[in-house]
């Protein structure tokens, strides 16, 4: 006699901008679920391996598993009071932006114009982000916008009119908006 215990139903994943979660059904046998999500459908590149007491899971996308983007597959399994995980409820696929970097070199000055650079880089560091929108704005500074070069840069030549924040906000189809905040000195 084997007893086995049957996947959890209705898995659904919820993407955002700003973050990623996973629920689905409860089982009554269950006292815990087990949650994995990968990089391949077969499990073997595992990018987390979660045991949760709840039927939903976020994860805190701060691994580079998560940032680096692309496609994702998640199951998850019910395990009962022994520890004995049933079976894996069927590959869900899922995709994420990828995630870049702005740095600014330079800082702006009230009443002074300065020339800051923006360079807008895939998570890793390694590879430019080309054809990214960067714009700029606050602290006296209209809104201004500008693409980035082959090099992942792009310069702007501003003048804070006053003490504050200077923003900037990098967009590009395919990849999570990052902004940052320069303050005047």
């Amino acid at each position: 006699f084997t007893r086995t215990i049957p996947a959890p139903q209705n898995p659904i994943a919820s993407v955002s901008t700003n973050g990623l979660s996973f629920s689905w059904s409860p089982r009554a046998e269950a006292r815990e679920y087990r949650f994995e999500i990968s990089r391949t459908s077969d499990f073997e590149q595992t990018v987390e391996v979660v045991t949760t007491d709840n039927t939903s899971y976020a994860p805190t996308m701060t691994t580079y598993g998560y940032l680096a983007g692309g496609t994702f597959y998640w199951r998850v399994a019910a395990v009962d009071e022994g520890r004995n995980v049933g079976q894996f409820s069927p590959a869900q696929k899922i995709a994420l932006r990828k995630t870049m970097r702005l740095t600014a070199f330079g800082a702006p000055e009230r009443g002074e114009r300065v020339t800051i650079k923006f360079t807008a880089r895939h998570y890793s560091g390694a590879d430019p982000v080309r054809s990214a929108t960067v714009k700029v704005w606050g602290a006296g500074i209209p809104r201004t916008t500008k693409r980035t070069q082959s090099d992942g840069s792009v310069e702007f030549n501003v003048r804070a009119r006053r003490f504050g924040t200077v923003y900037a906000l990098a967009t590009k189809r395919g990849f999570q908006p990052v902004q940052i905040e320069l303050q005047v000195r």
